[in-house]
């Protein structure tokens, strides 16, 4: 969700209320990897990714510790209903605490896969009983599974989520990492007035830290400003950061976005605090490919309630492709822009809208009826053609549509490819009619093999009346590079007439693909990860599967994943009950192989 970092005197009063409420009597403990001014940096395993200001070398007095009850605070969890998403209350079973601890660190800030990012984040959301982990008893403050769910959850970008998750204790946070835990993430999806809230609540107890004396002094700055104040920050308040420095000791200062390059040089940190104070600028970003800019700060940019526009279109589309925002998310936005265009309550002619607006213009109209000056199979028509301009991610919001109400024969040609892949890549069973409407006879392109194949992995679809048998299509493929046409021989060989992915294979389960030569750029994972993988998927040690495969395909996209490593995952998928995952997995290498 989006809330504005506009900070009202009606929210300081609230703040202020508040303030008498909430207990002030927090306090926790420092630690090696929270320490310091700012928020921790990310691991050095990942050096393409943002990482946060450098942490102060200085000692720190440790607060102490209030005595805590893990069992209650580590079982916490949003999801609880597998309608839900929620992965069991045993996710954690047969896993040994010491080798969960080990793997959250190196889970990658972009998983690369929407699949993987919902499972991530559906594992570290589900409320599960960490009383099943092996060699748990030995618990060191400020490395329990709730403080480490919510800092994982912030670094992958879910904000939203992570601010949830913290909001399930109800008691005071027991640790100084799990209260600052607590504040980023609210700071981060733009709640600034109740992050300078809980600061103001909590920051006195932990005075001696640095991170909170910071924080108290942005706090005051910010709403200092209420008044109308143009004031200007002291300069000790971020000694760590001097792009703070520079522009909250200046009263009119911006920092102008050219590049999704300028944002590697920036923490989260400044970025919030950035945005915050309306600081920031996007015009040089019109011409930028965006989706160069990590998902956790591009999930924060998006809560910048003074970004154009425009630029604002465009980052939730790359937001809606990487799986931080979803298909309902930009049907949002889109009708809030629609909206915008229709104040007087005159909706304008298609042909008087332009670019990116006419998706918002047929978007609204896809969902209603009324008012609708043209047939519904029109919208359609009009919205899948723009792919081509816009990429598919942008057409998600019809996809449900779509497949509920118009029948495929409006359609022929590119516009029935786009209609099918939107489906698919949504996870919505494609009807009878479109799968009907496919050509018959052989495809003439890889491109429509791999849509084929796609629809095929499709659940409630009879593969046999989809996709011509491989020794039809083998010559198809023959001019891909070896690892690609591995993964689609896999596929082909994993489906089976009861329209199931299965895990053997001629020649067993976990068969080894035969050595291959690859050229530069193709993803091999290490011979321990894989080890451990199947080790986890052999024992359905459910959430360890999820940890592992994140960690295994992290910079493998389609086009230089090793065809073994992608199997491995879908048995292990297959094999703790994740089918529909698998499928969709699949169907995300299958289309992005077709880029």
């Amino acid at each position: 969700m989006s809330v504005s970092t506009k900070l009202t005197k009606g929210a300081l009063f609230c703040a202020v209320l508040l303030m008498f409420v909430i207990p002030l009597a927090r306090a926790a403990d420092e630690d090696d990897r929270m320490a310091g001014t700012m928020p921790r940096s990310k691991p050095a395993s990942h050096p393409e990714e943002v990482t946060d200001m450098p942490a102060e070398t200085g000692p720190e007095k440790q607060p102490q510790v209030i005595p805590a009850n893990f069992s209650r605070i580590e079982s916490s969890g949003v999801l609880t209903n597998p309608k839900e998403g929620a992965l069991g209350i045993d996710m954690w079973q047969g896993s040994t605490r010491p080798f969960v601890l080990s793997l959250l660190p190196e889970m990658p800030v972009s998983p690369g896969y929407r699949t993987i990012h919902d499972l991530v984040r559906r594992a570290l959301l589900t409320k599960a009983d960490t009383a099943l982990l092996k060699d748990g008893d030995d618990i060191e403050p400020g490395h329990d599974l709730l403080t480490l769910r919510i800092e994982k959850l912030t670094d992958i970008g879910d904000f939203a989520q992570a601010v949830a998750l913290y909001t399930q204790n109800n008691e005071t946070p027991y640790h100084e990492r799990l209260a600052r835990a607590g504040v980023l993430a609210r700071l981060y999806d733009g709640e600034t007035a109740l992050a300078c809230l809980e600061t103001k609540s909590t920051g006195t107890n932990f005075k001696d830290v640095p991170f909170w004396q910071q924080m108290t002094g942005i706090c005051d700055y910010l709403l200092s400003k209420l008044d109308g104040e143009k004031k200007t920050a002291k300069l000790n308040i971020v000694p760590d950061s001097k792009i703070l420095q520079q522009f909250l000791a200046s009263k009119n200062s911006t920092y102008t976005l050219s590049s999704a390059q300028d944002l590697n040089s920036l923490s989260l940190f400044e970025v919030a605090v950035l945005a915050a104070d309306h600081r920031l600028t996007y015009d040089g970003l019109n011409n930028t490919d965006l989706h160069g800019i990590a998902p956790p700060m591009l999930s924060l940019l998006l809560h910048d309630s003074a970004m154009p526009r425009g630029i604002k279109f465009r980052m939730m589309v790359a937001a809606v492709d990487q799986g931080l925002r979803s298909a309902a998310d930009l049907k949002a936005f889109y009708e809030e822009a629609f909206n915008a265009k229709t104040k007087d309550g005159k909706i304008p002619a298609y042909e008087t809208v332009d670019g990116w607006q006419r998706l918002a213009w047929l978007s609204h109209f896809a969902y209603t009826d009324k008012n609708r000056p043209v047939k519904a199979e029109e919208v359609f028509q009009k919205a899948l053609p723009l792919e081509k301009e816009y990429g598919v991610a942008a057409l998600f919001p019809f996809a449900m549509p779509l497949a509920k109400n118009i029948d495929a024969v409006s359609f022929d040609g590119e516009s029935l490819k786009t209609g099918l892949k939107l489906m698919v890549l949504n996870q919505i069973e494609v009807p009878e009619d479109w799968v009907k409407a496919l050509p018959q006879g052989v495809p003439d392109n890889k491109n429509d093999v791999l849509l084929r194949l796609a629809v095929a992995l499709n659940s409630g679809n009879k593969w046999e009346n989809v996709l011509p048998p491989f020794e039809d299509v083998d010559n198809l493929i023959e001019g891909l590079p070896e690892a690609q046409s591995q993964i689609i021989k896999m596929l082909y060989k994993k489906l089976d007439r009861s329209e199931k992915l299965h895990n053997s294979t001629d020649s067993g389960a976990y068969e080894k693909l035969p050595d291959l030569t690859f050229g530069d750029g193709y993803v091999m994972p290490s011979v321990g990860l894989m080890d451990s993988l199947d080790k986890a998927l052999t024992g359905k040690r459910l959430g360890e599967v999820i940890l592992l495969s994140s960690i295994a395909l992290h910079g493998a996209a389609p086009d230089k994943i090793y065809a073994g490593l992608l199997r491995e995952v879908v048995n292990g998928f297959e094999t703790v009950g994740l089918t529909k995952e698998a499928r969709e997995l699949s169907n995300e290498v299958v289309l992005g192989l077709g880029k």
